[in-house]
Formats: C-alpha cells, sequence, structure tokens
C-alpha cells in the first residue's frame, strides 16, 4: 500500500522534525565557564625621585587605585602599565631629565589577585637654560622690550621644564597683547646639546600692528545712561588696547546689577582690516560696541544657612535693580539669627552728580543679642565713596543711631549708662582705601589697605563722645597655580573725649571667634567681668597668616595661625598681652562661595579654665 502525504503535511513534519533536533543540540550545550576574574591593581609606589615632587609623577598614571575603600580597584593589564612607564620617561625627559631611567617592577600578592607595581626612577643629571635668545621685538617700546627681555631671561640658569618654557611663551604674548599687540605670536625652538646637559631657548615674536582703543558706541541699553556705562570704563579712546581692561571693565558693568548679560566687542570685519593691513598703514584703533540684556528689575530672595556662633540664620530680600537711568537700585531685607535681628532699607546710587562718585543711604532697625549684653538700634548711615587715581577710594559719610541697651555688665552700670534708656549717637567717618585683590570674594592675588577715622563730638548732637581709628592690611600672594598665602594684620583703638568718661559695652572693641582668632569663643578674648563674660576694650589688634592649599576637586584645605590682643587702654600696645592660636581647615567651593570649617587651639591660653580647642562651621573664608 502506498502511503501519499499532501504537500501542506510533508511542511508540517519536516518543521517539526527541525524544531525537535534544534531544541535538543540547545537543550544539550554545555553551559559556558564562568570567566575568572583579572587581577587588580593594590597600590602604586614611585621611589627615587630627588628633584620633581612624586604627586606630579602620580597625575600621568593611568592605572592608580583610589584611596576610598569603596571605590573596585583597577585591573591589572601590563600594556598600561608599560604605557604609564613611557609618560613618565616623557615626562622626565620635558623636565631637563634626558638620561633619566624608569624601572617597572610588579609583586603579587593573595596568590597573584593583587599586584604591586612599583616605579624606580632614576632622574640623572638635569639639563640647565645655557642662553635665552629672543627675535622680532625690536620695534616694541624701550620699556615694553625690557619687560619682555626680563621675563624671559628669567629661564637662564634654570633646569629647563616644557612646562616653565611654555607658561614663559604665554607671559610674553599677555604682555604684549596687554599694551597694544592683541594679535602677537610667540613661537619657540629649543636646541638641547646633551651631552653638555644644556639647552637653549629662542623665541620667535610676531607683534602684529599696534593697536589702541578707538570708539566705543552702545547699542541696546537705552533704559542706561551712556554717561552711566562709560564711567565704568577702564580705558580711554587712544590708549593702547589692552584684553584685560576690557574684561575688567565688563566686570565692573555687571556687578552694577541691572544687566543680565553685557559684551564689550570688536566687529569682526574691523579685526580682520587690522590684521591684514600692513603697518605703514597705520596708526590703527580699534572701534568696539558695549550690548547686553537686561535683567528683570525687581526680584525676591529668600537664604537660610547656618554658622557655629549665629546658629541657624535665615534672610529675606526684596530688591529692585534699576531704578533709573544711572542705576539707582533700593533692596529692603529682613535677617534672623541667634546674633541680629534686622530689618533694613539701602538706597544705593552708583553715579552721583559725577562717574566718580557713589552714594548710598542705609535705614534700619536691629536687635543685637551679644554675649554681655543687648542693645536695640535704630540707624541711618549715609555714604559717598569718591574714586581716585587707580585703586585708591575715599569714603566719607554720616551715622546716626539711636540705642537702647539692656543686660548691661555691671561694670558699665556703676559708669553710667543705663539700661532701657535711649542714647543718641551721631557720627562722622572718613576713610581712604587701597584695593587691588582679585577676585574681591576670595582673593588669590593683591592686596587691601585702609585707615579710617570716626568722632563723635557734642556739636554733631552725640550723647556719647568718643574718637575712633584703624587700619588694616591684606595680601595675597599664589605660590602655584593653586596655593595661596594670605596674611592679615588690623589694629583699631577708641578714645572718649569731651565729658565722656568711660565708652559703654556697645560701642567697645572685642575680639575672637571664626573671623579673628580662632581657638577663642566669640567676643572672648580680652578683658571679662566677674562671671566671666567679655568686656571688651578700647585697643584691639590681630594678625592671622593662612596657607590655602587644594586636596581634591573642590575640596581645599588650610592651615592658619592667628594673634590678638584686647586691652582696656585706648590707642597702646603691650606684647604681653598677645594671644596666639594655631589650626587646620577645609573649604569646599560652592556657588555661593566655599563652605569653612576650621579647628583653632590656643598655644598661649589667657585663662586656663578656658577650653583651648574651638570648632567652627561657616561659609566664606576667613578673611
Amino acid at each position: 500500500m502506498v502511503l501519499r502525504l499532501r504537500p501542506f503535511a510533508l511542511f508540517l513534519a519536516f518543521f517539526l522534525a527541525f524544531f525537535g533536533a534544534a531544541s535538543r543540540g540547545f537543550c544539550e550545550q554545555a553551559p559556558e565557564e564562568e570567566k575568572p576574574d583579572p587581577p587588580r591593581v593594590e597600590m602604586v609606589l614611585i621611589k627615587g625621585m630627588g628633584i620633581l615632587p612624586s604627586p606630579r609623577i602620580r597625575n600621568l598614571l593611568t592605572v592608580k587605585p583610589s584611596w576610598k575603600p569603596w571605590v573596585k580597584k583597577p585591573a591589572y593589564d601590563p600594556a598600561e602599565i608599560k604605557q604609564d612607564a613611557r609618560n613618565i620617561q616623557n615626562f622626565l625627559q620635558n623636565e631637563g631629565f634626558f638620561d633619566a631611567e624608569v624601572e617597572t617592577t610588579v609583586t603579587d600578592r593573595q596568590g597573584g589577585r593583587m599586584k604591586d607595581i612599583t616605579y624606580t626612577i632614576s632622574e640623572g643629571r638635569p639639563t640647565l637654560v645655557r642662553a635665552v635668545d629672543i627675535n622680532g621685538i625690536e620695534q616694541v617700546p624701550e620699556r615694553l622690550s625690557k619687560r619682555v627681555l626680563r621675563v624671559a631671561g628669567k629661564l637662564a640658569g634654570l633646569r629647563f621644564s616644557d612646562t616653565d618654557y611654555r607658561d614663559t611663551k604665554g607671559k610674553i604674548a599677555e604682555i604684549l597683547s596687554e599694551h597694544g599687540y592683541p594679535y602677537c605670536e610667540v613661537n619657540g625652538t629649543v636646541l638641547v646639546f646633551r651631552s653638555e646637559y644644556a639647552a637653549d631657548v629662542i623665541f620667535d615674536v610676531t607683534t602684529g600692528n599696534f593697536v589702541s582703543f578707538g570708539p566705543v558706541a552702545i547699542t541696546g541699553l537705552q533704559s542706561t545712561s551712556p554717561e552711566l556705562i562709560r564711567s565704568k570704563l577702564l580705558f580711554e579712546e587712544g590708549e593702547p588696547y589692552s584684553q584685560a581692561k576690557v574684561y575688567e571693565s565688563q566686570k565692573d558693568l555687571f556687578m552694577m546689577g541691572p544687566f543680565a548679560a553685557i559684551f564689550i566687542r570688536p566687529d569682526q570685519e574691523d579685526e580682520k582690516r587690522i590684521q591684514d593691513s600692513p603697518p605703514e598703514d597705520g596708526p590703527f584703533s580699534l572701534p568696539l560696541t558695549i550690548s547686553g540684556v537686561y535683567r528683570k528689575p525687581r526680584e525676591v530672595k529668600l537664604g537660610l544657612g547656618y554658622g557655629t556662633e549665629d546658629k541657624v540664620r535665615g534672610q529675606v530680600t526684596w530688591r529692585n535693580r534699576n531704578m533709573g537711568r544711572y542705576g539707582q537700585n533700593m533692596s529692603v531685607s529682613a535677617k534672623a539669627s541667634s546674633l541680629t535681628q534686622s530689618l533694613e532699607a539701602r538706597l544705593a546710587y552708583p553715579y552721583f552728580f559725577s562717574p566718580k562718585n557713589e552714594a548710598e543711604d542705609v535705614l534700619g532697625l536691629a536687635r543685637e543679642d551679644a554675649v554681655s549684653y543687648v542693645n536695640r538700634s535704630l540707624y541711618n548711615k549715609i555714604s559717598l565713596r569718591r574714586l581716585l587715581a587707580g585703586p585708591y577710594h575715599i569714603t566719607v559719610g554720616h551715622n546716626l543711631e539711636l540705642d537702647s541697651p539692656e543686660q548691661l555688665p555691671p561694670e558699665d552700670i556703676l559708669a553710667d549708662y543705663l539700661e532701657d534708656h535711649r542714647y543718641l549717637i551721631s557720627t562722622v567717618a572718613f576713610s581712604v582705601e587701597r584695593d587691588t585683590r582679585h577676585p574681591v570674594f576670595d582673593p588669590v592675588r593683591g592686596s587691601l589697605l585702609s585707615l579710617s577715622i570716626a568722632g563723635s563730638p557734642s556739636w554733631i548732637g552725640s550723647e556719647i563722645r568718643y574718637m575712633q581709628g584703624g587700619a588694616e592690611a591684606r595680601f595675597f600672594q599664589r605660590i602655584t597655580h593653586r596655593v595661596v598665602l594670605a596674611f592679615r594684620a588690623e589694629y583699631e583703638g577708641i578714645q572718649p573725649i569731651e565729658n565722656t568718661d568711660s565708652i559703654p559695652v556697645f560701642k567697645r572693641l572685642f575680639c575672637g571667634g571664626s573671623n579673628s582668632v580662632r581657638g577663642y569663643s566669640y567676643q572672648y578674648l580680652g578683658p571679662r567681668d566677674s562671671q566671666g563674660k567679655p568686656l571688651g576694650g578700647l585697643t584691639m589688634y590681630l594678625a592671622s597668616v593662612e596657607l590655602r592649599f587644594p586636596i581634591y576637586k573642590d575640596l581645599a584645605g588650610v592651615l592658619f595661625s592667628d594673634s590678638g590682643a584686647v586691652l582696656t587702654d585706648s590707642f597702646t600696645f603691650d606684647t604681653s598681652a598677645i594671644r596666639y592660636t594655631a589650626g587646620v581647615g577645609l573649604r569646599y567651593q560652592t556657588p555661593v562661595g566655599p563652605i569653612r570649617i576650621d579647628v583653632g587651639h590656643q598655644l598661649n591660653p589667657q585663662d586656663k579654665t578656658d577650653t583651648t580647642t574651638q570648632f567652627y562651621f561657616s561659609i566664606g573664608q576667613a578673611f
């Protein structure tokens, strides 16, 4: 008998047979073996460094285990280890050690699962810069060429370093571009004589055309007076062109407040025309255009913070940034903390009858909860600040305040200062200041020097009469790109005059705390009453030095030493009264300033019963 199958039945039988065979093959496949975890690098050691610091070498490595215990160690890859050794070799040659040798040793740990890598370095004899030549500055003014030669000449006699060589090229270009040669180019050649361990450096300078500032046009800023805008410019038409002055002028305009963005730019066609023109077509002036975008004029801001001394603090501020064509602005703010509570209105005139004048009027109501007293005050402060030549300013002002003290120490009550009595104090103040700090809020270079004097005589209506004066100096010096040395010194005194016999506690001078002598509690350095509370004094001086250095990304460290004294006599000095402290701190950079943690320790305590170590938490640098 012959069995006949229809085509569909044949197809179905073939499909089932194929599917069954494939399924059996899949099920019978042997499971894949798990791959063993590759060896990992536990530690990387660098030995043999003599002149160059090991951290600079470590930064070159691609294989470097983290110190954080929760971060997995990197996998051991012989190719990457060899590449790291080559990177070290290249770095040493770039730093003038052309005979340097690098030996790599791999040590097994935990049965080969972990490995230690050791790079043993022999630096060899360094190559020194024998001569420095500069070509192309023959047409530059003598004063400028001498400055360029002085900067370049610093390389002579030093160990050759590619970093120093490139930095010097950049400095030469910066000097020329900031003094009328914005299109200059600086190229260089290094001739190395390995057998003599010497190198000759040659800089070839193409200065380009000399350029001065041209006319300045203002567009799109109709709500602001052109006089106010021009008053913030740090350059004048006809001066040698300087991009730094353009940037600083742009920053000063932005800091006025009304602008969300501000631009000072030349026209691209003008730039191209000057670059392409032969020198004989000069002199060349570069026109500039100022433009920008306004912010919303009114805003409300809320702020919340915490500090060791004032604990939780809050602030609400309403501001009108642009109340007129001359940049008048107004703000009303309410602040509260455990130390102060205030309500304050501020009206500012950045252009007051002259582009060199700034005026301000502050009206406020405040309560101060100090350690030894409570004072309620109603005040009005008027000040006029005038720009002199360069970074110099003078400020004159008048302060009128009505003080109502409470919880006074017994010494003040005996001196006829009564609680809940209102005292009218009228003060005329004058100060002169030289400020070259940059940037102002967290300086890395520059200085601040200031002198001030204030008087509250009877002829201007003051019930408490005194003279007060002080001096302050702050210096900031960048040691390396991110290491800064900071120094501060202050001296201040107050002297009763006319028929005033003593200064009330709410006008005396205090010291100690997170912003003065760290290691002492807030206001606790100086004279104290029978209950151990601070009384303040009539003379105060302090000095601080800080070494600020990076740790990791936005985290930085500080080593500091503070010293200071508060004396009961006016305008005096006593070295035996100076108290010294030292400590360490951390800074974490945020958009509103560095978060600060400091620990200060008293080296020669004022009182043996005090706690000699203090902890501080706040925002912003100590000075």
